[in-house]
């Protein structure tokens, strides 16, 4: 009982499995083999572009992270440099008097300003742009400083041939504070952006082993279906030729009653049905035969 049971449940089994791969096998063995290439290829195409992608957005993100920091580094430099050779520059005129000296001084608080700007066009965070604003600030302040100073010596010397440098003093002195405001905050934000980088490379080094999981996920569902495809691919061209195989060997024996009932629209179906015909054929020859054979008996 238990045997019959077990025998009816492979019978359904079999044939819940051969209905599905008669759907299948509509089209040609041709077309199915070049539609399994063709979803093998489709599969691995996306595993690749997905690669692909990932790659391309970590070393986006680095790239990114990487030029900011470079620019922050040189534009921060040239701000020290300019904000420190501007004091040095005034305070070259204030002691010699020389009107080269004196020219240049706004010269450098121009270029410390065109870096300031630089800073702003990649600033990212709102603690980068209040350091920006502030360098801004003190940028003004000095190049004020600078100015009184300038006319505070024009008058003097206007007026006298020796020059009392410490009515300067307390001008000099804040227009040093400012300098060196600058080149703190200038130094401040280098060290922010290092911090920034730091986090960046961090992140990319996450979305790169995070994207590396995916990819291996990736591959691995796609073998897997590709197995699966092949699997059914292999199914339904082999399932119906051991069934032509077992009918065309029962013929073989001389068993013609047996019908070959093989459905589909591929070329197995095709045979199938040519030695259906062949068998029909046969076995009107041989009921003929057999009719003949009695008469001579009788």
């Amino acid at each position: 009982m238990l045997s019959r049971k077990i025998s009816k449940n492979r019978t359904k089994s079999f044939f819940s499995t051969h209905s599905c791969l008669n759907v299948f096998r509509v089209f040609k063995i041709r077309t199915r083999l070049l539609f399994g290439f063709f979803v093998i290829t489709l599969l691995v195409l996306v595993v690749g572009l997905f690669g692909i992608g990932a790659i391309n957005q970590a070393a986006s993100l680095l790239f990114g992270a990487d030029r900011d920091a470079h620019v922050y580094t040189q534009a921060s430099a040239e701000i020290t440099s300019y904000a420190k050779r501007a004091e040095g520059h005034l305070a070259l005129y204030l002691m010699f008097g020389n009107p080269v000296d004196r020219d240049k001084f706004p010269k450098r608080i121009a270029s410390l300003n065109e870096n300031i700007d630089i800073l702003w066009t990649v600033a990212d965070t709102d603690a980068d742009r209040n350091l920006i604003g502030k360098l801004r600030a003190s940028s003004k302040r000095m190049f004020d400083f600078g100015n009184q100073l300038i006319e505070q010596y024009q008058l003097q010397s206007s007026g006298s041939d020796i020059l009392d440098l410490r009515g300067f003093e307390s001008l000099f002195t804040s227009l040093h504070n400012e300098s060196s405001i600058i080149r703190k905050d200038s130094l401040a934000l280098t060290l922010n952006k290092s911090d920034s980088l730091a986090k960046e490379i961090k992140n990319a080094t996450s979305f790169i082993e995070i994207s590396r999981k995916r990819i291996f996920q990736l591959t691995l569902l796609s073998l897997l279906l590709a197995a699966l495809f092949s699997i059914v691919i292999l199914l339904s061209i082999s399932l119906p030729m051991k069934e032509l195989s077992k009918s065309a060997y029962k013929i073989a024996q001389g068993d013609l009653k047996t019908k070959i009932n093989i459905s589909g629209g591929d070329e197995i179906t095709s045979l199938s049905e040519s030695i259906e015909k062949m068998r029909g054929n046969l076995n009107v020859v041989m009921g003929e035969y057999e009719k003949r054979i009695r008469k001579e008996k009788g």
